[in-house]
């Protein structure tokens, strides 16, 4: 899976340095989407999109987050702090 940030008006990915480019090829591929809504985050604009793209030809999907955009206050906690290794997942019923 590749995630991107997309400008849903424009269309044009997210390439690093304050850049925006119209190809995939070009765009920067987050690590993961915490690190994209991070970013964005400090973006100077509200209309942009986390996009994850995903293998073996499926539909991307669209994180729409327009509430994550600069005018915003930053939380005071980092996103990790809310991740705990004691955190045992679910195992669902056969």
């Amino acid at each position: 899976m590749k995630v991107y940030l997309q400008d849903v008006e424009t269309g044009s990915y997210f390439q690093g340095h304050g850049k925006w480019t119209s190809t995939r090829e070009e765009a920067l591929n987050f690590h993961n989407v915490l690190d994209a809504l991070d970013l964005l985050q400090n973006l100077q604009t509200m209309n942009v999109e986390v996009l994850l793209g995903l293998d073996h030809g499926q539909e991307d999907i669209r994180l729409s987050l327009g509430c994550m955009g600069s005018t915003v206050p930053r939380p005071t906690k980092s996103l990790s702090a809310f991740t705990s290794s004691k955190i045992e997942p679910r195992r669902l019923a056969a």
